[in-house]
């Protein structure tokens, strides 16, 4: 049980991105790849600059949880995403997403 936990968890670790952003709904328009490290309660990383500002949903790695924040030190209001999160303005967070944390 133990090796297969530790396969898991390097399988993951491998993962160079928890999470892909979108410019638009339903994975539309430019598609940014923010970095992911494990730890648990993640470490901030900024939305690439070419999607600050402009995310409108998002997809996750399976294992992973994700919050975005509205600034990108990694403050101010944010939300969990898990999995396919087609459309972020139904949690009112479309293109307010600057920083995000990820772990798992």
């Amino acid at each position: 049980m133990v090796k297969l936990q530790l396969l898991a968890l390097a399988a993951v670790a491998a993962v160079s991105s928890a999470i892909e952003v979108y410019e638009h709904p339903s994975y539309a328009g430019y598609r940014c790849d923010v970095p992911s490290v494990y730890e648990h309660g993640g470490t901030c990383f900024p939305i690439p600059s070419s999607c600050k500002g402009l995310v409108s949903s998002a997809k996750v790695r399976n294992l992973w949880t994700c919050k975005l924040y509205e600034n990108a030190g990694c403050g101010g209001g944010s939300t969990d995403v898990y999995g396919d999160v087609p459309s972020l303005s139904d949690r009112g967070f479309d293109d307010r997403a600057y920083g995000v944390k990820c772990w798992f």
